[in-house]
């Protein structure tokens, strides 16, 4: 409706103008005509715009808009992929019923009963270097993720101080005058920089070390259990590998015996040369399993 009008002036100004003062007038006319047509229409801007919005309605949408575009985060949502394992152990293979804790749940001493192989792996975790080393990568992964954290956090600086002058009765040279003594004081707070979070790359990059952080500290505790584990299966080969060289040892003992009984029964004539072959065959095969078994031994001793 305003517009309108300002156009029905204008032009019937444009041809009061024209019929009245010629062409020569219409520049007067026209800068008349645009004074006239802004002041109409900042009246209209005053009398419809302005009180159709008040300063609360107006405040009340700049606070929605902060909190929009604060909430606002453009970083993809996060879909953890299926496991290749169960999320839970079979309960058919819990034979224990639920009255006493599962694998998992039970520390590695109270898992291996056996002193000395507890006291090997309590030395491996005391002594390897690479646990020291994943260890340490937690702390820094911890730290990481503590500046990730202080950074959605403004830092806030203040300084106080205080001043006192004193001023002689004797000062610059005017005696008899009263001393002067004033004191001031001052302290100030500011924020010296602080990035608004609007689209949620602070937030995201907190997440971020977050997640590094859980994972160094599972990775810890991978190896940890990975190194328990090839302590405790060193041990036992080497355990294993023992029991196996004190049979095969039985065994060359138990050959060489029948060897020596089939050697006597041959020159008595009881047996054929065949006898004796046999034997001096399964002792030559007792004799091979030994040497095997022994390199076996020397390989588990050097892992």
């Amino acid at each position: 409706m305003t517009t309108r009008r300002v156009r029905g002036r204008m032009q019937r100004m444009r041809e009061v103008g024209m019929g009245k003062w010629g062409n020569e007038g219409m520049g007067a006319v026209s800068s008349r005509a645009s004074v006239a047509s802004r002041g109409i229409c900042t009246h209209a801007l005053k009398r419809f715009l302005i009180p159709a919005f008040p300063h609360s309605l107006i405040s009340l949408l700049g606070t929605i808009l902060l909190a929009t575009t604060a909430g606002c985060n453009f970083a993809p949502r996060h879909v953890q992929p299926p496991l290749p394992t169960p999320p839970a152990y079979d309960p058919s293979l819990n034979v224990a019923d639920g009255r006493e804790p599962r694998a998992p749940e039970i520390g590695w001493r109270e898992f291996f009963r056996d002193p000395r192989l507890n006291a090997l792996i309590a030395t491996a975790l005391d002594y390897n270097r690479d646990l020291r080393v994943a260890a340490g990568r937690i702390d820094v992964a911890r730290g990481q993720y503590r500046i990730r954290g202080a950074d959605r956090i403004p830092t806030v600086v203040g300084t106080a101080g205080i001043q006192h002058n004193y001023i002689g009765p004797d000062a610059a040279g005017a005696s008899g005058t009263a001393a002067i003594s004033t004191d001031r004081g001052s302290i100030s707070v500011g924020i010296p920089a602080f990035e608004l979070d609007f689209w949620g790359r602070v937030r995201n990059l907190t997440e971020a070390a977050k997640s590094d952080y859980l994972a160094t500290v599972q990775a810890q505790r991978a190896f940890q259990l990975s190194l328990i584990q090839d302590v405790a299966a060193t041990y036992f080969a080497q355990l294993e590998t023992a029991a196996q060289i004190r049979l095969a040892d039985t065994t060359v003992v138990s050959r060489r015996e029948v060897l020596r009984i089939a050697t006597v029964r041959q020159r008595a004539g009881l047996t054929s040369a065949l006898d004796v072959r046999s034997a001096e065959s399964l002792l030559g095969q007792a004799e091979a399993a030994r040497a095997a078994l022994g390199l076996i031994q020397v390989q588990v001793n050097t892992q």
